[in-house]
């Protein structure tokens, strides 16, 4: 089978990072190709060198804005590929919906990585994917509860359910390397947190609650890797003056980090199913997190990690204490919990699904 992977740009984000894991999956049965739109320059370049030898990738050089040469460069490439399977991500569903029927017969399938109103991209999108989703002319894949009945409500037309998976971790660079960015502690705890500093993160939450436990004594560091996307963000953060807070910016393999750390923290306003969570799941760390996406789909609370109550900074911070509460044995036995839950967000069986799904096996 011919899949043609087609996602925006390779930049670092979980839709990003979980094409390139899917691309590479798929690639071990079928022959895969990875359409990007923009240029693979460095602000569009985080994750190709992690695509397999066997993926062959087109870079279409789109220019901000509208761009008719790039749209005839998306014809040319698909009609010489002629796929059985176009897989759009993000904003790349319209550059294929509006060539659809100029180009030989595939299966259209495009997966929504969020809430599917604030994905649908304004009105004239929206009515675009309404109409071929209705019409059974796409296909539509939701990755968590939430984003399916977000979809359900926005789209009324069918979708399906698939959680995204992550490829098993294979470590490639030294341990040392990531001790002299998190060091280990004689006592008290490493909290690691991983996302682009922006509003729909909802760091603040996080480091204010951090830093309130902080004065109160919990003898806690908090390592923070992500994108500077929001200078302001970054400032007021830095504005705590908490020296256990420590922003260490954009990684290219932050599961290495992962595994000098206890928990891992999210605290966003809203979540698809985060790739970072399920990395961090997958080495143990303990999650807290805000109930929000696909978030409550992994974690159930007590169990295998700690959810809020609400987005407030009161329940973040009583999330996080009863963490600081527990004794060693049911540290151990959480822990425990969190790796046998990982085992549900495997790339190898997402891939799977997605297979039955471009083959027909879905509804």
């Amino acid at each position: 089978m011919k899949i043609v992977e087609f996602i925006p740009q390779l930049s670092s984000g979980g839709a990003e990072r979980f094409v390139v894991d899917l691309a590479n999956e798929l690639s071990k049965q079928h022959t895969v190709y990875l359409l990007v739109s923009y240029p693979l320059d460095y602000n569009h370049n985080f994750y190709s060198s992690e695509l397999s030898s066997r993926i062959k990738i087109y870079s279409l050089n789109k220019k901000k804005g509208a761009d008719l040469i790039y749209l005839i460069r998306v014809y040319k490439v698909l009609r010489a590929i002629a796929p059985d399977v176009v897989h759009t991500h993000v904003e790349s569903f319209m550059h294929v919906a509006l060539l659809r029927w100029m180009l030989p017969k595939f299966v259209f399938v495009h997966t929504i990585h969020n809430d599917a109103l604030y994905e649908s991209g304004g009105k004239v999108k929206a009515f675009f994917k309404r109409l071929f989703f209705q019409k059974g002319w796409c296909k539509a894949v939701t990755i968590s509860r939430a984003s399916d009945n977000s979809f359900k409500d926005f789209y009324h037309a069918p979708s399906t359910l698939i959680y995204n998976g992550r490829a098993p971790f294979i470590e490639r660079e030294s341990p040392g390397d990531s001790l002299t960015l998190i060091p280990a502690k004689e006592s008290g705890y490493n909290f690691i947190s991983i996302g682009h500093i922006s509003k729909t993160k909802n760091h603040m939450l996080l480091c204010q609650a951090v830093s309130n436990l902080v004065k109160e004594g919990a003898q806690i560091d908090l390592y923070m890797f992500g994108r500077f996307a929001s200078a302001e963000i970054v400032d007021k953060i830095k504005s705590l003056e908490c020296p256990n807070i420590h922003l260490l910016g954009e990684v290219s393999n932050p599961r290495l980090y992962l595994g000098h750390a206890d928990v891992f923290c999210m605290s966003s306003i809203m979540e698809g199913m985060p790739i970072s969570l399920i990395e961090a799941m997958s080495c143990g760390l303990i999650p807290i997190c805000t109930p929000v996406g696909g978030i409550v789909d992994m974690i159930k609370d007590g169990y295998n990690g700690f959810l809020s109550d609400d987005l407030s900074l009161d329940s973040y911070a009583r999330a996080l204490r009863r963490f600081l509460n527990l004794n060693e044995e049911e540290r151990t036995k959480i822990k425990k919990n969190v790796i046998e839950s990982s085992y549900l967000y495997t790339i190898e069986h997402c891939a799977t699904q997605y297979v039955l799904l471009f083959c027909g096996g879905h509804r």
